[in-house]
């Protein structure tokens, strides 16, 4: 926080700041999970979408590492039940599949989009773009996935064609893609360029602009590719979002309210009035 919004402003918030520790410790236990000692960093992780693996397993999460796997993790124990390996750099980005927790997706910094069985730790589906994948995420429907991947969000359904779609280009480096529960809405973050800051503050180049698209499932399912628009109809919801990849946001299970980090001190200087304080901070989408 600190380092966001200034030296000067640290002071400020010090009140505020020493109230959210003391709720976050008194109404909630934080507890470590002990990992092998090969896994190194952990990138993205995503909840089992009903908590339970076939066979009434345990409720559990998918975690990425900086030892190129994915992990399927017991949140109520901290054991590890799966191990997926395969890809060959760091997966930046993990999603179970909408309705069965039996499968994952997950996609690598080394251009490769991988659909997984956690049951059987088997890669089902696989698949390589051009650049590194940053982002995936699935539509509602469970067979096509969206990948955010260089400039470009690519669709790709999975089990009937074997080289994803592109669906939308950018002029910028995209950071996240996401499907909402509408199913005719995606979510794209695309990264701004470098901002300085006023009084020789550092630039900033990890604000990232959101926009909502209109998406069209038809195009990416079709067996021959549409010169109809995948995506279309964009609205930016917000300009200086503060995110690594779709990790740094998630979108409520009725579709309308997102929750977000935003850069405000660039958002007060660009508007040039004083930092105000909102009774809400929810907004709809």
């Amino acid at each position: 926080m600190s380092r966001e919004l200034g030296h000067g402003r640290r002071y400020a918030f010090h009140d505020e700041a020493m109230w959210i520790e003391n709720e976050s410790a008194t109404k909630h236990v934080c507890e470590y999970f002990d990992m092998p000692s090969t896994t190194r960093s952990a990138i993205s992780i995503a909840f089992s979408p009903d908590g339970y693996l076939p066979s009434s397993r345990p409720k559990t999460f998918a975690s990425t590492h900086g030892d190129h796997t994915v992990k399927i993790v017991c949140f109520a124990t901290g054991r590890i039940l799966q191990t997926l390996v395969g890809h060959p750099r760091t997966p930046w980005s993990v999603k179970f599949h909408p309705t069965n927790p039996r499968y994952v997706a997950s996609g690598c910094l080394g251009y490769q989009i991988r659909f997984w069985d956690v049951v059987t730790g088997k890669c089902l589906y696989e698949a390589t773009l051009r650049h590194a994948i940053i982002s995936v995420s699935f539509h509602p429907c469970g067979t096509v996935l969206g990948i955010a991947s260089g400039t470009c969000v690519y669709t790709w359904d999975y089990q009937q064609h074997s080289i994803p779609r592109i669906a939308m280009f950018s002029n910028q480096t995209l950071r996240s893609v996401s499907f909402l529960p509408d199913p005719t809405k995606i979510l794209v973050g695309e990264a701004n360029e470098k901002y300085t800051r006023p009084l020789g503050t550092v630039p900033s180049d990890l604000t990232v602009t959101l926009t909502l698209w209109e998406f069209d499932l038809a195009w990416s399912v079709a067996s021959e590719p549409s010169t109809s628009k995948a995506m279309y109809s964009p609205h930016v919801l917000l300009t200086h979002a503060l995110l690594y990849n779709d990790g740094g946001f998630d979108v409520s299970k009725c579709g309308q309210y997102l929750a977000v980090c935003t850069d405000f001190s660039l958002w007060q200087a660009e508007q040039d009035i004083p930092l105000s304080y909102p009774d809400s901070s929810t907004y709809e989408i």
